[in-house]
């Protein structure tokens, strides 16, 4: 009687075993099919390689940074309505600083003030009064920029940056840039300082020798862009509309 017992026993754990086995090996599975498809939403999402440029100091510093697409779109679209609104030149750029910093790209104590007085030692070394006889209070042509010495605010999405000198330059006027532009604008170009410049959104071409400030645009190859961001200030810029004639 007593080996029966056991026997029923022994059999009833085991029919509880096996009962319990499969549904540990269910929820397992669910576990694991919910972690695999977390994973795989995750990583649907595409990256971008984004090229950052701190060019305020001798020499610019690089920073690569990979982004989820939607960040990426999500920090030019904040720089976008920054540049919107009728604030300040100091206002507006303490904000787009503010933009750059939640997003670790630039350090804390960057200020509008620190990057005027960085501009203002760089341009010692350039002779304005020559700079400024060959720009022309005029634009040549309608909806154009031609301006020297001035802030300079803008995004290019849809085209083609090229831009040279980013390690090595001839650093005559102690800017270590020359760059080259074509794409649209939603915003325009936008240009202060001796004289005040914009343009109208749409497609340009343009060209920038020296800068200082900040830039950053999804990398197509070497020192080449699809898109880009810029906020800072440019010894002398050129922009003009497409088609150049209507």
């Amino acid at each position: 009687m007593k080996r029966t017992g056991g026997f029923v026993c022994l059999v009833m754990l085991l029919f509880v075993g096996l009962t319990i086995t499969p549904s540990m090996g269910s929820m397992f599975k669910a576990d694991v099919t919910k972690n695999t498809t977390f994973y795989e939403s995750t990583e649907m999402e595409k990256l971008v390689t984004i090229e950052f440029f701190d060019c305020t100091d001798v020499v610019p510093v690089k920073k690569i940074v990979e982004l989820p697409e939607s960040e990426w779109i999500e920090l030019r679209e904040k720089l976008r309505e920054i540049r919107r609104t009728d604030n300040s030149a100091e206002e507006s750029w303490n904000a787009q600083f503010l933009v750059f910093k939640e997003h670790n790209l630039i350090s804390n104590d960057v200020t509008y003030e620190s990057i005027l007085e960085r501009i203002e030692e760089k341009s010692k070394n350039v002779n304005l009064l020559r700079v400024m006889n060959r720009i022309k209070t005029t634009p040549i042509i309608n909806n154009s920029i031609f301006n020297a010495i001035c802030a300079i605010n803008f995004e290019l999405i849809n085209g083609t940056t090229l831009v040279f000198g980013l390690n090595t330059f001839i650093n005559l006027v102690g800017f270590d840039i020359i760059s080259f532009h074509k794409g649209y604008t939603n915003d325009g170009i936008d240009t202060r300082g001796f004289l005040t410049r914009s343009t109208d959104p749409g497609e340009y071409i343009g060209f920038m020798f020296g800068f200082l400030g900040y830039w950053g645009g999804t990398k197509t190859g070497t020192g080449v862009y699809s898109d880009l961001i810029a906020s800072g200030f440019t010894v002398v810029t050129v922009w003009l509309p497409l088609p150049l004639i209507p």
